[in-house]
């Protein structure tokens, strides 16, 4: 019987210690994610000091943060720009007071009923918008190169005299498109005669 009851003892045992092996398991994996949330608190933390410093202090950081500040910048404004380009795809502009999507075109916010700025359609810098056709013009071209009128002028300007076979132009470049061409050689585009 005693080599029955030293099994019994033996078997129970190994039980015991399986059973102490699990709980120091599960203790230690407890311990573990406990561990990694205040790591995540931290690194949250780290991220709203640097946010605090950058916003109290970007314009003139301390020389050790000097470069680190300006990365940030650089990579907040590049991040914007990418977003205004996603925005310029979906035909959408956002709205200053509440932050809503507003279509390209819309005179208030759909969402709040803020008034959108009038945005011009090209840019005004460099192109003029012709009075009669309403093609792009480049700034200081004295005529338009899609429908021949005087810049700077309402009336159409009238033919001199009958031409000959009109020269085929290309309404999207100005440049000459050979006859036989369905597409401008210059810029790509369709010619539309």
């Amino acid at each position: 019987m005693a080599f029955w009851d030293d099994i019994k003892n033996k078997v129970s045992d190994t039980a015991n210690s399986a059973v102490n092996k699990a709980n120091e398991i599960a203790e230690v994996s407890k311990l573990n994610g406990l561990i990694a949330e205040e790591d995540k608190k931290i690194k949250n933390l780290y991220y709203q000091i640097g946010k605090l410093y950058v916003a109290q202090c970007g314009n003139n950081p301390d020389p050790a943060f000097a470069e680190l500040v300006a990365a940030v910048i650089e990579s907040g404004r590049a991040m914007k720009e990418y977003k205004d380009q996603i925005n310029v795809l979906k035909g959408i502009r956002i709205c200053d007071k509440c932050g809503a999507d507003v279509p390209k075109g819309a005179a208030f916010c759909n969402a709040c009923g803020n008034q959108m700025p009038v945005v011009p359609e090209f840019d005004t810098d460099k192109f003029d918008k012709c009075p009669v056709c309403g093609a792009l013009v480049e700034k200081g071209m004295r005529f338009c190169t899609t429908c021949g009128q005087a810049m700077g002028t309402a009336a159409p300007v009238a033919p001199a005299a009958p031409a000959a076979p009109a020269e085929r132009i290309c309404k999207a470049c100005g440049a000459t498109v050979e006859a036989d061409a369905a597409f401008c050689c210059e810029c790509g585009a369709r010619y539309e005669g």
